[in-house]
């Protein structure tokens, strides 16, 4: 292996353990507070 083919192995494995997770923990709430912050400008908005 090369030392390019190793990074990309650790770079996939990163993303697949770390990443990932993340994300999918993070979204929802994120779309959870651009729904609310929406739904206050509506409000404000009349």
């Amino acid at each position: 292996m090369t030392l390019r083919d190793n990074a990309l192995a650790v770079s996939a494995t990163l993303l697949a353990t770390v990443i990932e997770p993340v994300t999918d923990a993070i979204t929802p709430a994120l779309a959870e507070a651009f729904a609310s912050t929406a739904e206050l400008l509506r409000h404000l908005a009349g």
